[in-house]
């Protein structure tokens, strides 16, 4: 059986354009049409992803507040900071507040150490 016409009513339509002449004379009409979809979706994305780090950051403590640091002297303790400057405070609280601050594993300091203290 062979295709015609009569038995595949879309081969016409189908050989019709597969060999329609084209007018080669002005190919600007064939061009195709460069969508800009993807440059503006990528800087809308971002646009998006910056807003969202500055929201966070802001959000998460991203602010201005200064950090109050102190020098270990010789002799001085995790508690015995805590204790002169947290006063009134839970001097438990404010010891596991500055050895998570600085990332320290114990209570151990040594002299010379710079510590932050959280929260003044």
């Amino acid at each position: 059986m062979s295709l015609t016409r009569t038995s595949v009513p879309w081969y016409g339509v189908l050989m019709e354009q597969m060999f329609a002449a084209r007018d080669y004379s002005a190919p600007h009409l064939y061009r195709r049409v460069r969508r800009r979809r993807g440059r503006s979706t990528l800087i809308a994305a971002l646009l998006a992803g910056a807003g969202t780090v500055v929201l966070a950051g802001v959000a998460y403590g991203g602010g201005s507040a200064p950090q109050h640091r102190v020098t270990v002297q010789a002799g001085q303790t995790l508690w015995g900071i805590a204790d002169a400057h947290y006063s009134g405070s839970d001097v438990e609280q404010r010891v596991a507040d500055i050895e998570t601050a600085n990332h320290l594993r114990t209570a151990a300091i040594s002299p010379g150490e710079i510590l932050i203290l959280p929260g003044l």
